[in-house]
């Protein structure tokens, strides 16, 4: 399992700290998130600085795009996985903020 927004380390940079679906394998599975964890659209509005934000835009080409909606192009970059599955759970497809819930 291979969690799209989980932080790897503080050290990198934000976009090294996505976990990019493309470079994943066929056997493991993606989710956009779980329970455990802040929602794409929480992570990015609240857990992320202003230069990590940026670098997210950079490389998904969302300078424009109002924060409230990134959870859009991190949904799509999850499905575009070469993993057999990809589970995305109600609360990013809604663009929910916060629903952790252990």
């Amino acid at each position: 399992m291979k969690v799209l927004n989980l932080p790897l380390t503080q050290e990198i940079p934000a976009v090294r700290r996505i976990t990019f679906p493309q470079l994943r394998k066929r056997t493991v599975w993606v989710y956009t998130g779980t329970h455990d964890n802040e929602t794409v659209t929480g992570w990015f509005s609240e857990g992320l600085k202003p230069e990590e934000k940026e670098a997210v835009r950079d490389y998904f080409a969302t300078i424009r795009l109002p924060d409230a909606g990134m959870h859009i192009p991190l949904i799509c970059a999850a499905m575009r996985s070469v993993s057999r599955l990809c589970i995305i759970p109600m609360q990013d497809l809604l663009g929910v903020r916060e629903t952790r819930q252990g």
